[in-house]
């Protein structure tokens, strides 16, 4: 059982650098936005989408977190 809870821990590490990966990407893109020069009513709507995206990874970087802590605890 101490062999599967290990193997959960690397794959949900795999997971977590992946997301993080994923935030910086979108947040450097929803940033960059900015520094174009079109009208910001033009990129409201991809601003709004990368924020969506942003958010919605960011949260689930926090859930995979507190799955590994939770998994660390048990094998403790």
């Amino acid at each position: 059982m101490r062999e599967y809870y290990k193997e959960k821990i690397k794959n949900l590490v795999a997971l977590r650098n992946n997301l993080f990966t994923s935030v910086i990407v979108l947040t450097s893109g929803v940033v960059g936005l900015f520094f174009i020069d079109q009208p910001y009513i033009k990129l409201f709507p991809f601003i709004a989408i990368g924020a969506y995206f942003d958010f919605v990874f960011f949260m689930n970087l926090l859930s995979v977190n507190k799955d590994i802590d939770k998994y660390i605890e048990e094998i403790k």
